[in-house]
């Protein structure tokens, strides 16, 4: 299996947002950060399939319910195993919770949408991509302060 880069793993995981949130077909989905990229996210630490250090990324974003959250989720499974996600469709143990849930993972990305009524969440972790987490944090954090810092007003 070809390891994926921390570019991919980040770009991956937001395009399989928008893939998504263009599925379900509803306006009100957070949009993607301005720094959604592997510049602006900090990354977490995982390990590859041979042991090495590698780094995973997050996400979640809040959108609109559905009149019937188990067809939501229970159609959501289906389209993600569409496109080759390992998915399933949850209903909840107690009866009186009236959120539902869709799981979808394979090597690149795990994906988890909930859903009520009231609203949804989506929720991503990508796959585990070859990376120092500590330098790839650095780097994060050495463009958060770049950015934060005042430009001089210019004469």
């Amino acid at each position: 299996m070809r390891t994926m880069t921390p570019e991919q793993a980040v770009d991956g995981m937001y395009r399989f947002y928008n893939a998504t949130v263009a599925h379900l077909a509803q306006d009100g989905w957070e949009p993607i950060p301005s720094d959604g990229n592997v510049e602006g996210q900090i990354p977490e630490p995982c390990a590859l399939d041979d042991g090495s250090e590698g780094v995973r990324y997050s996400a979640g974003f809040l959108g609109p319910g559905q009149a019937d959250p188990l067809e939501a989720a229970k159609a959501l499974a289906t389209y993600w195993e569409g496109l080759g996600l390992k998915a399933e469709a949850l209903v909840p143990a107690n009866p009186k919770n009236p959120r539902m849930i869709a799981n979808g993972v394979n090597s690149s990305i795990n994906a988890q949408y909930m859903v009520r009524k009231e609203g949804a969440s989506l929720s991503f972790v990508s796959g585990c991509a070859k990376g120092s987490e500590k330098a790839l944090h650095d780097k994060v954090v050495q463009n958060r302060e770049r950015s934060a810092r005042p430009t001089p007003p210019s004469e």
